[in-house]
């Protein structure tokens, strides 16, 4: 009714979100619990069987607080020198040490706008020892242009071109791969980046190893535990989304993951609605 101030709602429906691709899923967190602020006490994994990583604001400073960006949310974390981080201890019997442990395949993945890191090797998101042991898997940095990826706790790639704006990452690991150069892979935006640094591929056939963790194996964001212990090796930036697999990610399926994540890193809405307003 044009002429009789009347709205009518009208309920439309969803084009759906794309999904991810859930194959050797093992965790995944969103990193959404908030807005703002230093409400929750984990980071929910939305995997099945859910193993919650548990955060440490740094009491006292201002050093990790949600926020949201441009309608994404994340951890800021703003120093890279502070106790900041989510953090669990992992053994033999749950599924984030039994995904890895022995496996020849994993696939590490993040949203991230990176400030800074530790010139002591920080973390993004990595399994590693208690004790200050180098990571077995996952994301490190001393500079936000220095980046070594490990595979137990040996440096195998070095990169010094990663972005400093809000990007997707991937590194995958194979190493039943014949080429050694093929058998730690890094991704940005979907796009293969070269080495910057060489360091030392994995042999052929060799296995994520836990076991030779320092102290405790941890799931770990932000930071690093020091020989202490202490917490002050951590990082500057957004941590947007962290996921992990027990598969080796294809450069197809980092970049239809990428296209997804940078349009939207949250948790799916359920039942989301669109409305239009008729005059």
């Amino acid at each position: 009714m044009r002429n009789g101030l009347l709205l009518f709602l009208l309920l439309l429906p969803v084009v759906a979100r794309a999904q991810l691709d859930d194959t050797g899923l093992i965790s995944r967190f969103y990193l959404d619990e908030a807005a703002s602020g230093t409400g929750p006490t984990e980071t929910v994994d939305a995997a099945s069987g859910p193993l919650n990583l548990t955060l440490n604001y740094d009491a006292g400073t201002a050093d990790l607080e949600y926020t949201e960006v441009t309608g994404n949310r994340g951890l800021d974390s703003k120093d890279t020198a502070g106790a900041q981080r989510a953090d669990r201890n992992l053994a033999a019997g749950d599924k984030i040490y039994d995904g890895i442990h022995g496996s020849k395949t994993a696939t590490f993945e993040i949203v991230v706008d990176q400030d800074g890191c530790s010139a002591s090797n920080g973390r993004w998101f990595a399994i590693n020892g208690r004790g200050g042991d180098n990571p077995h898997g996952g994301f490190n940095c001393t500079a936000t242009n220095n980046w070594t990826f490990y595979f137990n706790e040996t440096g195998a790639e070095g990169y010094n071109d990663i972005d400093t704006t809000k990007v997707c990452l991937h590194v995958v690991y194979d190493t039943a791969l014949a080429d050694a150069d093929d058998r730690v892979k890094i991704y940005e935006n979907g796009t293969l980046l070269t080495e910057s640094a060489a360091g030392t591929d994995p042999t052929q056939n060799a296995t994520f190893n836990l076991t030779t963790c320092a102290t405790a194996c941890q799931l770990i964001m932000l930071n690093r535990e020091t020989s202490g212990p202490a917490w002050a090796r951590s990082v500057d930036g957004i941590l947007f989304y962290a996921a992990l697999y027990s598969v080796a990610f294809t450069a197809t399926r980092a970049g239809d993951h990428c296209t997804i994540l940078n349009a939207d890193d949250d948790t799916p809405a359920a039942g989301a609605r669109r409305f239009m307003l008729i005059d």
